[in-house]
């Protein structure tokens, strides 16, 4: 899938998804990267996708997070990939905008 297509697709995310099971998945979901035990799988917390640490390199606040998947995490920031990132710090910016 096109990266333009998926993180328009992505970009729907509003409630907690169901992640992606460690063994059906032995690259990332985003880059295609094989996993191993340098590369290690991590499940991003918008899109419950496999992804490797690279294209899943920070976390960000609970608040980016839409209402009913905030309330499920338990600590204040949240690994997420490099995509969701983008499109949760984008819906942020906008809502705050629309807000002011």
């Amino acid at each position: 899938i096109p990266r333009s297509r998926r993180a328009r697709f992505l970009s729907f995310v509003s409630s907690v998804q169901t992640w992606v099971p460690d063994d059906l998945r032995e690259h990332c979901m985003n880059c295609a990267e094989e996993f191993s035990s340098l590369n290690r799988k991590h499940h991003c917390r918008h899109c419950a996708r496999l992804v490797c640490k690279d294209c899943s390199p920070t976390e960000v606040s609970k608040q980016l997070f839409p209402p009913a998947i905030a309330t499920t995490l338990d600590e204040p920031r949240a690994r997420v990939c490099v995509v969701c990132q983008t499109i949760l710090v984008d819906r942020h910016t906008i809502l705050a905008q629309q807000q002011s």
